[in-house]
């Protein structure tokens, strides 16, 4: 499933034993390395649980339809 991944950059080695909370803190932060729009709508969630992932999963799926014309 899609809905786990995002693109990072140098923030996941910040980030990868975290909880939610402060994953999203990191991905907030603007920086001049990296700054990806979809790791970014992440930090719009409340919680990340199994509807979330399920909702973020099917979004990407129709995201990747789009632009390779499936």
């Amino acid at each position: 499933k899609l809905g786990n991944l995002t693109l990072l950059g140098y923030k996941k080695l910040k980030t990868q034993n975290s909880n939610f909370n402060k994953k999203k803190i990191v991905y907030s932060k603007p920086n001049n390395r990296s700054s990806f729009d979809i790791t970014k709508d992440l930090c719009n969630l409340t919680e990340w649980d199994e509807n979330a992932f399920l909702a973020r999963h099917k979004e990407m799926v129709g995201t990747l339809e789009r632009i390779w014309m499936l």
